[in-house]
Order: C-alpha cells, then structure tokens, then sequence
C-alpha cells in the first residue's frame, strides 16, 4: 500500500500558526456534494490508501410474504466482496430509488438513514420491521451500501422486485364514451360497472402521466400510479358521471386515466382513455386585433392597463405582450420582438393563447407602451406581427379599483418550476439469518 503525506494540509497547518485570518478549516466535497469538514489543528496526518476490486455486497431477492399477523417479510440473500468488511441495508419504493440520479447521491442517503452496520454474509435472511405499509402490485428496492476497511461507504448493490397483486373483488372497471372533443376541450362520461365500488380519474397530455409520477411519486409518497390518479383527482366517483376538462391545447393528444377500487378500495387495472382535441385554424392568415381598454389602479395597491388580443378564425395559437416604449426605442427593435415571440417556451402555460386574452398588464400613469401580438396558423405559418402603441391616462384619471387576481408584469412570462425533496424513510429495519 502506498502512503502519501497530503501537501495542502501540511500548508494548512503551517499558515495557521501566523495568522489568525488563514483557513482552519478543511472540507472535502463529493461530487453529490456532500461533505466532511475536519478542524484543521487537529488533524495529524492525510493519507491515501489503495483498495483492489469492488467493495460491495450483492443483494439479491428471493421472496415476499405477508405474516400471520400481516406484517411484510422480505426473504434475500447478500454477499460480500473480498475487499467488503460490512454493509448497510434499506429498503424503499422503487419510485424512491429511481429519484436518486447518481450512485454517490443514493449511497449518501443510505449512509444518513441507516446505523446498522451487517459484517457476516446472509444466504437466506429474512427482513422485517418495515415502518411503512406495503402495497399489492408495486415496486421496491432493496438496497446496500458496503463499506472498506476503513469505514469507507463504497458500491451500491440494488434489488427489485413486485409484491402480489391483491384479491380484487370481481372485475372493477370503468366504460368511458367521448362526447364532445373542441379545441380546448374534451367531455367523457364514464359508467362503473357492478363490481366497481368507486373511481379516480385525472388527464394529462399524452406521456406526461408516467413523468409526473417520476417527479411526484417520492415528494408525496406515491407508491404507485394508483395512488398518483387518487391524490390528484380529488375526488372518488361512484356512478354515471360525466366530466368536461377545458383550457385544453388544439390538436393534442390526452390520456385520461380512470383508477377503479373494488368493495375493499383496492385497485383494479387501469383504464386509460386516449382523446384528442380537435384541429383549429385555418390554412390563410393568421392574424390579431389588439384593443386598449380601461386603466385603473392607484399608488398604493399599484395601477393596471387592460389590453384585449383578438385572433381571426384562422389562428391555431398566438402570443402577445406589451413593452414600455422607451425601453423598446433603447434595446429592442421589431426584429428582437420577432425573434422573442416566436421562440417556444415549454416551461410557461399561458405562453400559448387559444383564444382571445384579455390581459390586464402593470402600468405606470401618464406613460407610453406599445403591444405586440402574433399568430400561427394551422400550417404553422405565421400571420404578421400585430402592434398598437398606447398612453397610459394620468393617475387622477385612473378608477381606484384593486388589480384583479392575474395581473401579468410588461414583457415578463410566468415560469413553472419546483423541487421535489424526497422523503425520509425511518430507521429499524432488522435482518436475520434463517
């Protein structure tokens, strides 16, 4: 083994016996981030040891059962490498461990949750004392984390697997029929049959189910894509029921996802409904007719203009905003206004108009603006770019009326954005040799 004396720790120590302001610190950073920090002064030495071959303890799933008092037991084996002096062990959703993009992030996660540290291989152990509620049907992962020698966290071994699917009552499912597709707009009604004792639904365009139960699983504790559609329908039906989704995008295609539980609310298969909205636009000139209405506002709660879009029959989309004048004379021009309109923005909801907007932007009194607006037509060609410049009214002029909910900032879009922090699994897992 070869040991090598650290050069910048031995700087460190030196520069701290001269002056009180040099560092006394010392923090080394994974590339998860994570870190350790030591006090410097108390160091002794760093060294650099060499380990050959894996450091691991290989997991492997043989069964899942339900005890007689139905508690969950999990049969596995795991096996160390040469180089492994022991291992932790966890075990959680598979929609958990999916969450974690890098080995160095699931490791450190492992290491913070779990104490019990195992140094004997297991060939036929049984895993017990779970401080969460398994569900039929669904996915885990068990987990190791081996450590060196030297106490070191090293390789990551996974497992998954898929407990049984529960005793349905009968066959629960849902008919669906498509009663009206506009534009914007779809109308189903859904008919539970006989063994179906209620039912979720929710739509997402098409696709995004399975991304949206990637991201929100672990921040909500989904651990399937049933309890996804329960949490986010917000309501259980138990009849006929016809329901009608708007706002919708022309010429998309939607998934409809109907969850229905039979007498003991357990799950039965999914149904999904594949809708599409319909075409709009035309193939001429796609055009927008802006109009300036009323201002309003006052000194305190901020002052507002409305601004009315108005796109032909031949439009499929638009976009519009409104800019103060004196910072268009300055930094744009119709060519920037162009190029800004046209980009796509995936991340904005409203970036995209269907039908008329009636926009009530922030605004100063007694100052110069001027709107832009243009469209796309059903070939994907854009119609000219529409604008109408305007002077706000002085501020004695303007109705002291509060800004309703909504008021959009001049030349600013709405972004979506979030973090979805994963949720912490409790400690007292126990696994024993059978």
């Amino acid at each position: 083994m070869k040991k090598l004396l650290l050069m910048f720790a031995v700087m460190m120590l030196s520069l701290s016996a001269f002056s009180q302001s040099s560092p006394n610190r010392m923090i080394v950073i994974d590339k998860a981030r994570g870190y350790k920090g030591f006090v410097i002064n108390r160091l002794d030495s760093v060294i650099f040891r060499s380990v050959e071959g894996r450091v691991a303890a290989d997991v492997q799933f043989i069964s899942y059962e339900k005890t007689d008092d139905n508690a969950s037991k999990i049969k596995c084996s795991v096996t160390r490498t040469d180089n492994c002096h022991g291992f932790k062990v966890i075990c959680m959703s598979k929609t958990n461990a999916d969450a974690y993009t890098s080995e160095i992030a699931l490791a450190n996660y492992i290491d913070r949750s779990v104490s019990q540290i195992y140094t004997q291989d297991f060939t036929n152990a049984e895993m017990t004392g779970f401080d969460f509620e398994f569900q039929a049907n669904t996915s885990y992962s068990i987990l190791t984390l081996a450590f060196d020698e030297y106490g070191i966290p090293c390789d990551v071994s996974r497992a998954d697997f898929t407990t049984p699917s529960a005793s349905i009552v009968g066959n629960p499912t849902v008919a669906w029929t498509l009663d009206n597709a506009s534009p914007t707009s779809l109308t189903l009604t859904m008919t539970p049959n006989a063994d179906c004792a209620g039912y979720y639904i929710c739509l997402f365009k098409e696709g995004e189910a399975e991304q949206q139960f990637a991201q929100w699983g672990p921040f909500f504790g989904f651990a399937n894509m049933g309890d996804m559609i329960k949490r986010f329908s917000g309501k259980k039906y138990t009849d006929l029921h016809t329901n009608e989704w708007t706002g919708l995008v022309p010429s998309t295609n939607y998934e409809i996802y109907i969850q229905p539980v039979d007498i003991n609310d357990e799950y039965g298969s999914m149904v999904i409904a594949n809708v599409t909205t319909a075409t709009q636009g035309g193939d001429g000139i796609a055009e927008v007719t802006i109009t300036i209405g009323d201002f309003g506002g006052d000194a305190t709660n901020g002052y507002w203009q409305y601004v009315t879009y108005t796109p032909n029959d031949q439009t499929a989309f638009f976009r519009d905003m409104t800019i103060d004048k004196a910072v268009y004379d300055e930094e744009w021009n119709e060519e920037k206004i162009l190029e800004y309109l046209q980009k796509d923005d995936d991340m904005n909801p409203y970036w995209n108009r269907y039908s008329e907007d009636v926009a009530q932007w922030n605004a100063e009194p007694n100052k110069s603006y001027i709107a832009f607006a243009i469209a796309q037509n059903a070939k994907g060609e854009w119609g000219p770019l529409a604008r109408k410049e305007y002077t706000t009214p002085s501020a004695a002029q303007a109705p002291g009326k509060l800004p309703a909910v909504g008021l959009r900032m001049n030349n600013v879009k709405e972004n979506a954005a979030g973090v979805s922090p994963l949720k912490s699994l409790k400690k007292g897992l126990q696994l024993i040799e059978k």
